[in-house]
């Protein structure tokens, strides 16, 4: 390594000699300038330069400098050919002997020849002037490469001018020492930055090997024709090409190195598999299609079948590939019943795109289905007809209507019962106060007996609104199917009459978690729908039993079907099924709908599968219908099975005992906020009768205005939930601000869970309107014991 000092030495003369070989590319000038600057800085004995001839280690001189002996020149030349022979062999540094140093000149695509220093004195050559002479020498070979590069230049522009194609020139060890510039805009790299690296640089990692298989092959002789490989452009992206490879051969017959043209066929290839792409596309679409072609654009009936996919087969009901070429008009067969080839054509002509709509099928009058017709233009005057299946879909939208028409109706029910309850709970209640001052008048309450009747049959009523619209109040508990079915039986067979046959299936228990009165009702229900069905008598079957739905299974379910969208898992089903009329499609879809009937005027109210289906809803559950005419209906209940250890003690569901104290209901103050007034001034009576002091608000607004000038202490709140101006809820958050700990009692004609404009506190107090007094006065008492 060259020491600063020999820096210093040597850096003006070695500046000087580079801007030389910048200047001059003669070759003579430029081997005769070294060998002379070598002897005068180094102050050698003698330096030769020795040109390697065609026939590879066989040198001659070049150039020489210092004294002239011809013993000492014999041995010089032999240690030059020594030298190459080495370098050869792969040894490329600096060749050391006694006051000798030799170092092989490169060129461009093989060594220029061979550097020989020698000095007669005994001191050996120092590392700096060894140095020295591998810094001419590099500056040497750097000259020859720029000489060759500019007469390399000139030859490859002049062949290569007219070519897209990418030629590299490598030496046999893989070393690149020109390319074009074709080679430049595919690979991304300049032509200073890639020549002397190995080709292996341009190469996949997957493709090395194959690459050095051809250039083996080519420096060997060997003309290899097209291949594909995959090479990499200086950012890493991968590019497909397809490679030649020939060898250059000397003209001496030496073969010193390789040319390989490489053909970028990324355009080409992504051509091919688009088409691919389109045509496999075509084959396997799910939808149907196909394809015509007009032949003359003034006739429309010139359209004929050129292509039709497996799904047009299906759809149309028959082999497709027996019409390819047939007119339109001699085509029986399409998916959808479109018999004008107008709008066919139109797109053939125009190559504007139209949407057809929806049509039914054409060939399928017992099961119909509905297609989705597009017609696009494709080349060469040809319409594409896509023929997509939106049967599915068009019933899942008139389900989605149908739900929505049923939450809507729900809605109004549930607020219909809300206020009617209200109405129900100021009967009943008024009703309990005219008995306790009748005493013992026959009439009277007998009349007044007639009232509480038709007051529990509006109740019935709006329990059944409610139950439809999935707002009533429900006590879900592990309840065994099988052993309710069993215990309703009596009460079934009476219903039923002698006509209907009752036939109960199951004996193992089958636990889910539902409302047992709840699950009687839709029982119930069922069996007097299937019984009107029956009108000359039939059977009537109940089925218990454990299913699992499993949605990976080959045998799926209908998107339109309830079960399609049910958790995966065990669910606890119970079966209803008659052997009575029936049920059309029409007839099917309207079922579950309030007020919907098949019966005369005045012999059903539609709400009976209205009020099924609200309570399989809201007890968490799914319903599934089948029915066909003349061959009866079968109903599917699915219920949520009860986990393990989920069975609910009869102790934790008796009520607390009132004391003496709470059941004499001491002079305690409750304020009482209904918005109902004459619900109000019930209640009202009703807690000030029994020994209670009332503050009566009509609203919050008006309940917080009292609190902020009452001096004395509140001990109960009862409290409506829905109310115009605020929640009960949020009145109790703001109340138990000034009065912490203050127990709550809140009311409401819909379930708690949908009451006001949040859930209720999970301890709190909760009477479901209507309710009677004494429901009232129990709820109060164990709110204030509680407290």
């Amino acid at each position: 390594m060259i020491t600063d000092g020999v820096d210093r030495k040597y850096s003006h003369a070695l500046s000087e000699f580079a801007a030389l070989t910048d200047r001059l590319l003669d070759c003579e000038t430029l081997v005769n300038s070294a060998v002379q600057a070598i002897v005068y800085h180094v102050g050698a004995d003698r330096c030769h330069i020795y040109r390697r001839r065609s026939d590879s280690h066989v040198v001659e001189v070049a150039a020489t400098a210092g004294d002239d002996d011809t013993t000492t020149g014999d041995e010089l030349h032999r240690r030059a050919t020594h030298t190459l022979e080495l370098y050869e062999k792969g040894l490329t540094q600096p060749l050391l002997g006694d006051s000798t140093v030799s170092l092989v000149i490169e060129g461009d695509s093989a060594p220029f020849g061979v550097c020989v220093v020698h000095s007669d004195s005994a001191a050996a050559l120092t590392d700096d002037d060894i140095g020295f002479v591998q810094s001419i020498v590099g500056i040497l070979s750097g000259a020859f490469r720029r000489a060759h590069a500019v007469r390399d230049k000139a030859r490859l522009r002049a062949l290569v001018a007219s070519a897209d194609d990418a030629i590299v020139e490598v030496t046999t060890d893989g070393r690149i020492f020109n390319w074009n510039e074709a080679a430049e805009t595919l690979f991304g790299y300049t032509r200073q930055a890639i020549v002397g690296r190995s080709v292996t640089t341009l190469v996949d990692e997957h493709w090395t090997s194959e690459t050095a298989a051809v250039l083996t092959a080519a420096c060997a002789g060997r003309t290899i024709g097209s291949r594909d490989t995959v090479v990499r452009r200086s950012d890493g992206a991968p590019i497909d090409i397809m490679i030649r490879a020939t060898p250059i051969i000397l003209p001496d017959g030496r073969i010193t190195a390789a040319t390989l043209t490489m053909r970028d066929v990324r355009q080409r290839r992504v051509a091919d598999k688009q088409l691919q792409m389109h045509t496999d596309i075509l084959a396997q679409m799910p939808a149907a299609v196909m394809v015509w072609q007009l032949d003359d654009l003034d006739d429309s009936t010139s359209l004929r079948l050129v292509f039709a996919n497996r799904e047009a087969n299906v759809a149309t009901g028959c082999s497709l590939e027996d019409c390819i070429g047939i007119r339109f008009s001699d085509v029986a067969c399409s998916p959808a019943a479109i018999s004008d080839v107008e709008p066919y054509a139109s797109v053939a002509r125009t190559g504007i795109p139209e949407d057809l709509g929806e049509h039914p099928s054409s060939h399928q009058p017992n099961a119909r289905r509905w297609y989705h017709v597009q017609a696009l233009p494709l080349p060469d005057r040809c319409v594409g007809v896509v023929f997509q299946d939106v049967t599915e879909r068009r019933a899942l939208t008139e389900q989605l209507r149908h739900a929505q028409r049923m939450e809507v109706v729900g809605r109004l029910a549930g607020g219909v019962a809300h206020d009617f309850n209200n109405i129900l709970t100021v009967v009943n209640g008024y009703s309990e106060l005219l008995r306790l001052k009748l005493g013992k008048q026959p009439s009277a309450l007998s009349d007044l007996s007639e009232i509480e009747r038709a007051a529990e049959s509006a109740r019935d009523l709006t329990r059944q609104l409610l139950a439809f619209g999935r707002r009533q109040t429900l006590r879900p508990a592990p309840l065994d199917l099988t052993a309710l079915v069993k215990s309703a039986r009596g009460m079934l067979t009476r219903l039923i009459g002698e006509e209907v046959q009752l036939c109960v299936i199951g004996s193992e228990p089958v636990t889910v978690v539902a409302d047992s009165g709840q699950i009687e009702q839709v029982l119930l229900n069922l069996a007097v729908n299937a019984r009107d069905a029956m009108p000359a008598g039939g059977r009537l079957f109940l089925e218990s039993s454990i299913v699992y739905i499993d949605h990976d299974s080959d045998d799926r379910q209908s998107p339109s079907d309830p079960c399609a969208h049910m958790e995966p898992g065990p669910y606890g089903m119970l079966t209803v099924s008659d052997t009575g009329l029936g049920m059309d499609a029409p007839t099917l879809a309207r079922i579950f709908e309030p007020f919907f009937t098949t019966k005369e005027a005045g012999k059903g109210t539609g709400l009976g599968l209205s009020t099924v289906h609200g309570i399989v809803k809201q007890s968490g559950g799914q319903i599934a219908v089948k029915s066909e005419p003349g061959e009866g209906t079968t109903f599917k209940i699915y219920l949520p099975t009860a986990k393990a250890g989920a069975i609910v003690s009869k102790a934790k569901l008796t009520k607390p005992a009132l004391t003496p104290k709470a059941r004499l209901g001491p002079s305690r103050t409750v304020l009482l906020v209904e918005d109902d007034d004459s619900l109000r001034y019930l209640l009202r009576r009703i807690l000030a009768s029994s020994g209670f002091h009332v503050l009566e608000a009509e609203g919050p607004v008006e309940a917080l205005s009292m609190l902020g000038h009452f001096r004395g202490t509140v001990d109960l709140l009862v409290s409506d939930v829905v109310m115009p101006s605020q929640s009960g809820p949020e009145l109790a958050s703001r109340i138990t601000l000034k009065y912490p700990g203050l127990p709550v009692v809140y009311m409401s004609g819909y379930v708690p869970d949908l009451a006001g404009h949040r859930k209720l506190p999970t301890a709190a107090k909760f009477l479901q309107k209507p309710f009677t007094r004494d429901e009232l006065l129990d709820v109060v008492r164990e709110a204030l014991q509680a407290a």
